[in-house]
């Protein structure tokens, strides 16, 4: 057996089935829409499991679920998008033959802990549409990332409170991922931004980036580096406040190759 997908947006179970327990050989199992407290235990020891998805389970990471998804051993992949998670125990960094995870769409999730960066083979990140106001330094750990998504997260606040002094600094570890291939940072167009994104000077370190996206993010300038990143092939800065083009496209526009999206100010 290779793969099990229960449908649970479709069909309504009330749990996940118990015979699911029986198929030790198990690769994936999609178990996305059955809501479940925490994992039952008839799942602990499927070693031979490398994708787990809960998206929108509401699962619960109890001390259970946690001792459950160590014994999956061959786990590289796992989804906990949408299940309301306003914090995550110390214990999920301690999952470190992770390849992929996906943290998306719980909102309440405003901080993710410095042990993040224990996961060193993590080679896909997605943390998207949460309401994140830091990037932990420890992220410049993650050495085999090849894919980072942070869009849309809590950069914003209510219109009457809004101010352009305030600043939203990306650490300057994120030039430490030098495997990095698409990174996205846009924010949202539909929330009021929290003052404006800089961007360090370390992020010319990321010479194999293909695709990054700043989009929405009142950006005023880019930092000089910018301009060795130089296998660059995407690059999405619409609804920024640039006065002028900057100079370091200029001299990307050079590598041929580059794509630019970006509908400037009137």
């Amino acid at each position: 057996m290779v793969e099990i997908t229960i449908d649970g947006l479709r069909f309504q179970f009330e749990g996940i089935p118990e015979p699911i327990g029986l198929f030790k050989s198990l690769k994936k199992l999609n178990v996305g829409g059955i809501y479940i407290s925490q994992l039952p235990v008839f799942l602990k020891g499927m070693d031979q499991l490398e994708e787990l998805i809960l998206f929108e389970t509401l699962c619960g990471l109890t001390k259970q679920s946690i001792e459950i998804l160590r014994s999956m051993k061959n786990l590289k992949k796992l989804v906990l998008g949408l299940n309301e998670y306003s914090s995550l125990p110390e214990e999920l960094f301690e999952l470190t033959n992770l390849t992929e995870l996906d943290l998306s769409f719980n909102y309440g999730l405003s901080t993710i802990s410095e042990s993040i960066g224990k996961l060193i083979n993590l080679e896909k990140l997605e943390i998207a549409n949460c309401e994140l106001i830091k990037i932990p330094e420890s992220i410049g750990k993650l050495k085999k990332l090849k894919y980072l998504d942070l869009n849309r997260n809590n950069y914003w606040i209510l219109d009457d409170e809004w101010s352009e002094d305030v600043e939203y600094i990306i650490p300057a570890s994120i030039g430490n991922l030098e495997n990095l291939e698409v990174l996205d940072l846009s924010g949202s167009g539909n929330r009021q931004f929290l003052g404006k994104m800089i961007l360090p000077d370390s992020i010319g370190k990321l010479r194999n980036l293909k695709k990054l996206n700043l989009s929405n993010n009142y950006l005023t300038y880019l930092p000089d580096s910018f301009d060795h990143l130089l296998n660059l092939e995407e690059l999405y800065l619409d609804k920024n406040n640039f006065d002028k083009v900057p100079d370091c496209l200029v001299k990307l526009e050079k590598n041929g190759k580059l794509r630019i999206i970006w509908y400037p100010k009137p």
